[in-house]
């Protein structure tokens, strides 16, 4: 967060009610004026919105944790244990980003393409916290991934890698967001841990970018890495392959 400027409590409880609808029509045509013609408004407000998403995600996710106590934790990346109840709440917003895909893809006519608009949607993410540490960049950016804002968390995130090249977590996704906006350079960065057997994210990876090839019409290349991907979905994609 730009900790530049200051936010007095009544300039921030005026732009929580323009981004919770708390406005009148006319006071909220007033703001957005205000947010055209001020940078600094629009940045304060921006980073607002992300902190409130960031906040009542963590909220909901503990409201699931108290509800599912006695389901076994699951280990995630970067050393969180999550309960397996927010798995289901960061599971939920690829629903919507399904949508998205299929409707992208519907019209496109060769048959590789259509498989795998069947089989892909974007990685979910990770579970964000938004609090004051060393992560809230990497949070950050999260939430604007998850929100569909793939270039804003591609900035943060590749910026990142400038001083962690061989960090995984960011390089898988990295490649995520590039393959959400339907980029090659997705493929640098997944192939980069569909290599590393010792990454958490080695499976995923090499299913993403399975699909990504399989999408080229890179059968060859596509069929190794989804067969080592081991993804639920796997069988169908190789037997579809196989057909071709």
């Amino acid at each position: 967060m730009n900790h530049n400027y200051n936010i007095s409590p009544e300039e921030l409880e005026k732009i929580e009610r323009f981004i919770t609808g708390g406005m009148s029509s006319a006071e909220a045509k007033e703001f957005e004026e205000l947010l055209n013609n001020n940078a600094q408004l629009r940045e304060k407000t921006d980073e607002i919105r992300l902190l409130l998403i960031g906040i009542s995600e963590h909220a909901l996710s503990e409201k699931l944790d108290d509800f599912h106590k006695e389901v076994p934790p699951v280990e995630m990346p970067r050393g969180r244990v999550v309960p397996l109840g927010r798995k289901l709440l960061i599971a939920a917003s690829v629903l919507a980003i399904a949508f998205v895909t299929i409707w992208w893809f519907v019209g496109r006519k060769t048959d590789d393409e259509a498989l795998y608009a069947r089989l892909y949607s974007p990685d979910p993410g990770l579970a964000t916290v938004m609090g004051n540490s060393s992560e809230y960049d990497f949070d950050k950016a999260m939430v604007e991934y998850k929100n569909g804002e793939y270039d804003k968390a591609l900035k943060a995130w590749t910026g990142s890698l400038g001083n962690h090249p061989t960090n995984d977590t960011l390089n898988y996704f990295v490649g995520a967001a590039y393959q959400a906006k339907n980029d090659d350079r997705c493929i640098e960065y997944l192939e980069k841990v569909a290599a590393d057997t010792s990454s958490v994210f080695n499976k995923d990876a090499s299913w993403y970018l399975g699909l990504y090839y399989l999408k080229s019409g890179q059968k060859e290349k596509a069929y190794p890495y989804i067969q080592q991907s081991g993804h639920p979905k796997s069988s169908e994609a190789l037997k579809a392959i196989n057909k071709k």
